[in-house]
């Protein structure tokens, strides 16, 4: 999202209630009316779930200026509460959904990475809801599993999270956008 030339092509949300993706821009990286009113009305938003969540609250900003409250990112709960070390364990959505959810892995119609904003809205945007549903359920995942530990670590857990981890995606935020002064004495 620092990079020239960086455009969003769709955003996608889902949750217990609603699963859809708005196309923000087309495949030449022309905005659609609306689409700034749109990654505003994020930047406004608590309580937001991303896998992501240094990559999306970065979107965000690139797009906005604001940088949004901090909200949870599945990929640091992953982290968190799996041993990535464990052979054939990822806290990448991709491996993380087939393994935890027993899904099928449903990247294969989109193409190369680099090509994938270029291809039909359609599948882009069926590709972008499985996303937010997979990392809606990982999160589902994640919250139960501290829950059923409530009465060891599962006590402490969420508030190491909420101050010392979202601190420091916080900071790595800034570390971006700022870049970090390097005192080298």
């Amino acid at each position: 999202w620092m990079r020239a030339g960086f455009w969003v092509r769709c955003v996608s949300f889902h949750s217990d209630d609603i699963s859809l993706c708005v196309e923000v821009a087309n495949s030449n990286g022309d905005y659609l009316p609306s689409a700034l009113e749109l990654f505003e009305w994020m930047s406004e938003q608590t309580g937001i779930v991303a896998h992501n969540a240094g990559y999306e609250a970065g979107v965000i900003f690139a797009m906005t200026d604001v940088m949004p409250t901090p909200f949870a990112c599945t990929y640091a709960l992953l982290m968190s509460l799996a041993n990535e070390s464990s052979p054939g364990q990822s806290a990448r959505l991709k491996q993380a959904g087939p393994e935890l959810l027993g899904w099928e892995v449903w990247d294969k119609a989109i193409g190369p990475k680099d090509k994938m904003a270029t291809i039909d809205f359609e599948t882009l945007g069926l590709y972008c809801q499985l996303d937010s549903a997979a990392t809606w359920n990982l999160y589902l995942i994640c919250c139960q599993a501290v829950e059923e530990h409530k009465d060891t670590w599962g006590q402490w857990f969420w508030g190491w999270y909420h101050e010392d981890l979202t601190n420091v995606l916080m900071l790595q935020q800034e570390a971006y956008v700022q870049s970090l002064h390097v005192d080298t004495k």
